[in-house]
C-alpha cells in the first residue's frame, strides 16, 4: 500500500516482484477482494448505532507506469497518467454504475481498464465484460472500461448519452 486518499487507498503492485504481469494483475484483484471481505466482516459486527448500511466499495484497477518522487512537495505520492486513470475509474463507478445497482447488492463494484484486463489470467478475465469507452477528466484519450459481468444491466455509455439527449428535448 502506498497511501490513503481520504476514504481511498492507493496500492501499487510492482510487476517485477511477480513471475508474470498476469500474476501481478491477479494479485491486485485478489487484494481488492480481501479488502472487501475484511470490511464487510467489520460491518457485520458493527453496533447498530454505527448505521453503515449501504456501504459500497469501489475498485478501479489499471496497469501502467507510476512515478513516485523521493523529494519535493509530492514526495512519496504516486503520480502520472496511469494513476489518473485508476482514480478516475473509481469516480466513474460512482457516477455511472453504482446508481444502476440496487443498494443491497453493491458491496464492491470493480471496474478495470483494457490494459489491466489484457493482463488478467484467462479464467479471471472472463468474469468481466467490455462496457465501452469512457472519457476521463485530465486525459486526451478515451479509456476502454470493463466491468464485472454480474453488473450486465448497468447502462452503456451510448445508452446514457441517448437517454440524456431524449431528456433534453
Amino acid at each position: 500500500m502506498l497511501s490513503f486518499t481520504g476514504e481511498g487507498v492507493i496500492a501499487l503492485f510492482d510487476h517485477t516482484h511477480y513471475f508474470t504481469e498476469s500474476k501481478a494483475a491477479a494479485e491486485a484483484l485478489h487484494a481488492a477482494e480481501k479488502i472487501r471481505d475484511r470490511i464487510f466482516e467489520l460491518v457485520k459486527t458493527a453496533p447498530a448505532s454505527a448505521d453503515i448500511r449501504g456501504i459500497t466499495l469501489r475498485a478501479g484497477l489499471h496497469f501502467g507506469k507510476v512515478f513516485v518522487p523521493s523529494s519535493g512537495h509530492l514526495r512519496q505520492q504516486a503520480i502520472g497518467r496511469d494513476v489518473v486513470i485508476t482514480t478516475r475509474l473509481c469516480d466513474w463507478i460512482s457516477k455511472t454504475i453504482e446508481p444502476a445497482v440496487p443498494e443491497d447488492t453493491r458491496e464492491m463494484i470493480v471496474a478495470i481498464s483494457e490494459a489491466f484486463a489484457d493482463r488478467l489470467p484467462k479464467g479471471t478475465r472472463q468474469e468481466f465484460r467490455e462496457w465501452g469507452k469512457a472519457k476521463f477528466k485530465g486525459l486526451h484519450d478515451e479509456v476502454t472500461v470493463f466491468i464485472e459481468k454480474r453488473y450486465s444491466f448497468a447502462p452503456r455509455i451510448a445508452d446514457s448519452a441517448s437517454t440524456t439527449r431524449k431528456r433534453a428535448r
